[in-house]
């Protein structure tokens, strides 16, 4: 009696949590999927069965997200971050101890500031006429007048949000191989030096294969992440100061992510069957690339 009575309270404090799981998460969930099989615009609605998802595959602003997304973000950003993170590891475990837990601290800053924040302040540092980028590079004499359009030139463009990409998630990800790091016995590290290994050959040879599984759950996470970007590359182009001359996702759409078409076309053009459609295309999409991953990773753990 007394073990039904406790089950009988443990179901009644997880009410609380499963009626907001279905409030926020599942009920949200159903009605996108409903209304991306219908042409809505907030106030009227019309069934149009599978043609938004035929209008998905031929929309080229959504191929061009994709395309960027992959490219930007996963192929790009994503490698230079582990490298730079891997970098500032090492030289916080071997090189700079001592300022180890200060690094640390303000490296992480960038992550905790407000994304929104972030792409007002680098739309303005890159402004083509009153950006600090410019003004520096003109009183150092690189350049004779503030004539680089960093945000109006596709290269340029995709080349800031790499930086900062950098920024923003480079001390965050520094803190989670540290943390590994804490996993690895003192003991084998101190026979390599014994044996006369270098810092260096340290890291790389003991240290980095005994991180796989961290670096894998970095991977892994940085892609997700990647796939729902779009505060900063909005925030950059079309929601800062000095960014709203600018098309959505920079000029000729070298920044259009999937995150920012989806936001684009459901509450900017108030396209919400549309919007709703392109949203479920992105979540297959992550799907496939999550399982895929998933099934790499443990096919290189075997």
């Amino acid at each position: 009696m007394t073990k039904k009575r406790y089950t009988k309270y443990g179901y009644f404090f997880c009410i609380p949590f499963i009626v907001f799981f279905l409030a926020f998460n599942i009920i949200p969930l159903l009605f996108s999927i409903v209304i991306s099989f219908t042409n809505w615009n907030g106030i009227e609605m019309a069934f149009t069965g599978l043609e938004n998802y035929k209008r998905v595959l031929g929309d080229t602003n959504f191929i061009k997200s994709i395309k960027n997304t992959f490219l930007i973000l996963i192929f790009i950003s994503t490698p230079f971050t582990m490298f730079f993170s891997l970098l500032l590891t090492y030289f916080l475990n071997f090189k700079i101890r001592k300022m180890s837990k200060f690094v640390q601290m303000v490296s992480l800053i960038p992550y905790f500031t407000s994304t929104v924040a972030v792409g007002a302040i680098f739309s303005f540092l890159f402004n083509k006429n009153v950006g600090i980028v410019n003004s520096i590079l003109v009183n150092i004499g690189l350049i004779d007048s503030p004539s680089i359009d960093w945000l109006g030139t596709p290269f340029l463009a995709r080349v800031i949000v790499v930086i900062i990409n950098q920024w923003t998630y480079v001390g965050y990800t520094c803190i989670f191989f540290i943390a590994g790091l804490t996993g690895i016995s003192d003991d084998i590290l101190e026979a390599a030096k014994v044996d006369g290994a270098r810092e260096g050959k340290i890291f790389i040879s003991i240290c980095l294969p005994m991180l796989k599984e961290v670096l894998y759950f970095v991977v892994l996470t940085s892609i997700i992440g990647a796939f729902q970007q779009l505060e900063q590359e909005y925030m950059m182009f079309n929601g800062g100061i000095f960014g709203s001359n600018y098309p959505v996702g920079g000029p000729d759409g070298a920044c259009l992510t999937m995150g920012l078409n989806f936001y684009n076309t459901s509450f900017i053009s108030l396209q919400y069957g549309y919007g709703a459609s392109i949203g479920m295309t992105n979540a297959v999409i992550i799907g496939l690339v999550s399982i895929l991953l998933i099934k790499f990773l443990k096919k290189d753990k075997s």
